[in-house]
């Protein structure tokens, strides 16, 4: 029975069969050889049915009386003469009231597409079509550009889709011809920090917006993970069902202002483990401080190096007894301290497996920029975790010498800030939590050589 096995995840098992035809049809009672009989059947074809192209009639001949079956037949697909396709739609984020947006249109039929009809949507309200004339050749896509479209200027994720019609010939299948993908509007940019963790069922989050360019696996809040395992909410990129090699997905944060004189800085946790040792699913980060017009990349990890647990064949969940299946990235974003700050985080697929992203913080009051490190961090450790008391850092050191104990809120101020002797073997470092507000922390520990970030969760 299905999931069974352990299995859980289902893609495209079984597509139904036409209903009308269990009955079967009644052969001719006596036969000579060589006789044959001809069935002619008129079946509509079900709402339910996505490609037409794929449709076939399998034939059998079957003893009523021991349901043996004496012979069996499947006829060939027949291929569309027409058939459109809407593939996939992309528009940029904007801070005006206009967009322009630009469409990917795939001709899935015989003939040659010469001319179409496109009528586009905002968030649901019809918006003017664009008529379309050229050549886009059988089984080859084209994009096209789209006149430009008045645009919501609420700050937020809007709506764009559209739908193709008035095709040369017709249309042998109208179920694909429409698509959706949502944009980033950024018209007020806000002042305060970011602290997000994905507590809140809405998703994305306000303000916030996610594009998904071909409606495929993307992502999504889910209640199984959380940063640390210190809760149950984060967000998740579907690598492992994504099927589309090298199809990207953006995630964008809240609209900032970054004016102030403190240098910026952004830190998130995030988990990830590769299908198989080859799989190369890529996390990058990109800033713009000009609406959108460019964009720099601040943050890329890939495969081997982006992964923080084991490769595994099946759906990766991060192991609630292995907080050291997270790690946090932090980065300071020197020379964003701009009125109008883009920031989002981009996915490349690779078919590989799943990403958790948590506790995502951007502000400008934490004057440290800390860079992921993972030589030292297996070797590092907190108990009790959560704590309602004093806790203590276990740090196994290769060599003496000082460093720095660093403790940030979730706001992403510095709460703690002291100078340590670090020995080489086993150091036990008190955390005094008496007087630190319930909530989780990052204890930021930086040797010489290194920096090493982990959570601590204080309940008394």
């Amino acid at each position: 029975a299905p999931g069974s096995n352990g299995e859980k995840h289902f893609e495209d098992v079984a597509i139904k069969s036409f209903p009308t035809l269990q009955s079967g049809i009644s052969m001719a009672s006596n036969w000579i050889v060589g006789q044959t009989q001809t069935f002619t059947l008129n079946c509509p074809i079900p709402s339910y049915t996505r490609k037409k192209e794929e449709i076939a009639f399998v034939g059998f001949i079957q003893d009523d009386g021991n349901q043996r079956v004496a012979q069996a037949v499947r006829v060939q697909k027949s291929v569309l003469s027409n058939d459109a396709i809407a593939l996939s739609a992309k528009v940029a984020a904007t801070c005006s009231s206009t967009i322009s947006p630009i469409i990917s249109v795939y001709n899935n039929g015989l003939n040659a597409i010469t001319a179409l009809t496109i009528t586009p949507y905002i968030d649901g309200a019809i918006a003017p079509t664009t008529s379309w004339n050229g050549n886009i050749a059988p089984a080859t896509s084209a994009t096209v550009s789209l006149n430009t479209i008045s645009s919501p200027t609420n700050t937020g994720a809007h709506t764009f889709s559209y739908n193709i019609s008035a095709m040369n010939g017709t249309d042998g299948n109208m179920t694909n011809n429409s698509t959706k993908v949502s944009y980033l509007v950024a018209s007020d940019f806000q002042g305060s920090p970011v602290s997000e963790d994905f507590a809140l069922t809405n998703f994305p989050p306000v303000k916030w917006a996610a594009v998904n360019s071909n409606s495929g696996p993307s992502w999504t809040r889910v209640t199984n993970a959380g940063g640390y395992n210190l809760s149950t909410q984060s967000t998740r990129y579907d690598f492992f069902n994504n099927k589309v090699i090298g199809d990207m997905d953006e995630l964008f944060i809240t609209p900032m202002n970054l004016s102030g004189t403190a240098a910026p800085v952004l830190s998130f946790d995030y988990a990830y483990a590769q299908r198989d040792a080859n799989s190369n699913d890529k996390l990058e980060v990109m800033v713009s401080n000009n609406c959108g017009s460019s964009w720099t990349n601040v943050y890329s990890s890939s495969g081997y190096t982006l992964a923080t647990a084991l490769p595994m064949p099946m759906a990766y969940l991060p192991d609630v007894n292995d907080i050291s299946q997270w790690q946090t990235v932090t980065i300071n974003l020197t020379g964003y301290n701009s009125p109008s700050v883009l920031v989002k985080f981009v996915v490349t697929n690779d078919n590989g497996n799943n990403l958790y992203i948590d506790n995502v913080n951007l502000n400008q009051t934490q004057p440290v920029g800390l860079i992921k490190e993972t030589k030292l961090s297996n070797q590092v450790s907190i108990f009790p975790n959560p704590t309602s008391g004093n806790a203590t850092l276990r740090v196994f050191s290769l060599s003496s010498g000082k460093s720095k104990l660093i403790l940030i809120n979730t706001m992403g101020q510095i709460v703690s800030s002291k100078t340590i002797d670090l020995f080489s073997g086993n150091n036990n470092i008190l955390i005094d939590t008496k007087e630190f507000s319930n909530g989780i922390y990052s204890v930021v520990l930086e040797t010489a050589t290194e920096t090493v970030v982990k959570k601590i969760s204080i309940s008394k």
